[in-house]
């Protein structure tokens, strides 16, 4: 079943109806009950029930699925091919610049008198 592929399927996929109904109604009301609710339940999930498991248990309860496992290996691909990507560090470097001079200017228009003003 699905709990091969998830430790907890219900808090990934429980919720799944109310983010639906809010877009459907068009309610920041409803989307933020639903993110409420799925956030309470991860919560109760890390500390309560997973305690709760690993003492019962003994800690032979997985550590992450199939699943989990391959998404996390992507992300790790993905965000290291990110880090080493010349253009993506250039970018970083020119918006570092553009944030040093931005400081300098408002440095320049604050005035020296009124440095507490700027927590530049």
């Amino acid at each position: 079943g699905v709990y091969r592929y998830l430790n907890n399927p219900d808090c990934w996929t429980g919720y799944l109806a109310l983010y639906g109904l809010a877009l459907m109604s068009q309610s920041w009301d409803l989307f933020f009950v639903a993110l409420l609710s799925q956030g309470t339940s991860f919560i109760f999930l890390q500390f309560v029930e997973m305690p709760h498991m690993n003492k019962m248990y003994c800690h032979q309860i997985r550590k992450e699925t199939e699943i989990e496992a391959m998404v996390q290996s992507i992300v790790r691909t993905h965000l290291k091919m990110a880090i080493e990507n010349p253009e993506l560090r250039e970018l970083t470097h020119k918006m570092a610049q553009r944030v040093r001079r931005l400081r300098e200017r408002i440095r320049k228009e604050v005035g020296p008198n009124k440095n507490h003003l700027c927590p530049f």
